[in-house]
């Protein structure tokens, strides 16, 4: 671990996460891409596992694709994140996620303070250290962060209204909310920017910061996000979405439009005795459509 330049604690880490494997046959190499594993030749070694011979550790190498910094100081950043991007790696399987980006310009104790919806598009806060993190982070639990969103849904609304329905996880299935009494309380308020033909474009402001809430309050409604592949489909047809079953094709005649269209489009706040208030509202959803 010494010659890796790691710390006791992040080597731990590396074993606690099950990063570490043995090499059960010989390798000729002192290092090798995940590409080249051959299950056959490794087995990954369990915590409190006593290693002996040969072994490698699973290190994320980052890969930058570009980002969009709308504003950065020495402790946070704001970017605007696209659609399909996801905020967090969600497995060793995942390609690419921002902490590609935020690792690369600004080390590994930068990280998302909030969470966006992979095919949700917009603004995000960008914590660059240990400490800003941690201000961040407890400014969002205590609602301290002013958030407004973007949406384009289905149906024709012709008054602002407010939604005040309390959220809990879908037994049936994890990575879905539902509304439900026993749930946490989560409160919407939705104002009509513009009216289409079969649609509405939606200023949404969030009270309180549920997973899923403007998708699972709106779905409630009967006015779903326009693109959404889990609110408004039955589980069978969300799997298959998620398995990659149904053609591009399939997913708009199912959803109405070739992205969710969900867009970050307001962050306010103040920090440390600060006030800072960033806009995105350039965002045309019709082209989804």
């Amino acid at each position: 671990m010494e010659n890796l330049n790691l710390s006791l604690n992040e080597a731990q880490r590396f074993c606690d996460k099950n990063r570490v494997i043995k090499a059960v046959s010989n390798i000729q190499k002192n290092s090798i891409n995940i590409s080249e594993i051959n299950t056959n030749d490794f087995v990954i070694c369990k915590k409190n596992d006593v290693i002996d011979g040969e072994f490698f550790l699973l290190i994320y190498d980052c890969v930058s694709r570009g980002l969009d910094i709308v504003f950065e100081n020495d402790d946070f950043a704001v970017i605007n994140k696209q659609s399909g991007v996801l905020s967090h790696p969600n497995g060793r399987n995942c390609e690419y996620s921002l902490c590609d980006e935020i690792w690369k310009l600004w080390g590994k104790d930068s990280c998302v303070t909030h969470r966006l919806d992979a095919q949700t598009s917009g603004l995000l806060l960008i914590a660059k250290n240990k400490n800003s993190a941690k201000i961040i982070k407890k400014m969002f639990e205590d609602r301290l962060i002013y958030k407004e969103y973007i949406a384009l849904v289905d149906g024709i609304i012709t008054k602002d209204f407010c939604v005040s329905a309390k959220l809990k996880n879908d037994l049936n299935f994890k990575n879905k909310m539902i509304i439900a009494n026993d749930g946490k309380s989560a409160k919407s308020e939705f104002h009509i920017l513009k009216n289409y033909t079969n649609s509405t474009l939606l200023k949404c402001i969030l009270y309180t910061g549920r997973q899923h809430q403007l998708r699972a309050h709106l779905n409630y409604v009967n006015h779903k996000i326009l693109g959404d592949t889990i609110y408004g489909l039955d589980i069978k047809t969300i799997c298959d979405i998620l398995d990659k079953k149904l053609s591009k094709n399939e997913i708009f005649l199912l959803t109405k439009a070739k992205r969710l269209c969900l867009h970050s489009s307001m962050l306010k706040f103040t920090y440390n005795n600060k006030e800072y208030v960033f806009n995105d509202e350039n965002i045309n959803f019709l082209d989804e459509i």
